[in-house]
């Protein structure tokens, strides 16, 4: 995903693409364009990935991928393999403290569309869990 702009366009769908001082022909079927929102993905929206890395579209395209900012980097990731961030989701509520199916406690920080939260446990950690594998934690519990 190059920036640039479409200076001509010809009859066999290639165009003259100017990326800074160099022009470039290109298969107009290579091309997408550059658009701020797309099937509810927009710039800014925090998501994560179907590995769980959660990060920030800051750029989104017609050809239904996102440039998505990450704590190692930043990438280009196709839309159906992102999900977005919920409120509520199950029953489950972010701020809401939860134990694993391995007795282990902490708080929902983010809930994901992809039926996945990310929890704080103990220690300070955040690990991605499927909401299948969490129950409400009460009193007493380790």
């Amino acid at each position: 995903h190059e920036r640039g702009v479409i200076e001509l366009i010809f009859a066999d769908e290639t165009a003259v693409v100017r990326m800074g001082r160099d022009a470039f022909t290109w298969p107009l079927n290579r091309l997408s364009h550059e658009i701020t929102s797309i099937d509810g993905y927009t710039i800014g929206m925090e998501v994560v990935t179907d590995r769980h890395d959660t990060g920030v579209i800051v750029e989104v395209f017609s050809d239904r991928t996102a440039v998505v900012r990450f704590q190692n980097g930043t990438y280009v990731w196709p839309l159906n393999r992102l999900s977005r961030g919920v409120r509520e989701l199950d029953g489950f509520k972010v701020g809401q403290s939860v134990a694993t199916d391995r007795r282990d406690t902490g708080v929902i920080v983010e809930i994901f569309a992809d039926r996945t939260a990310n929890v704080r446990f103990r220690g300070g950690e955040i690990y991605n869990w499927p909401l299948n594998r969490l129950g409400p934690a009460f009193y007493g519990q380790r």
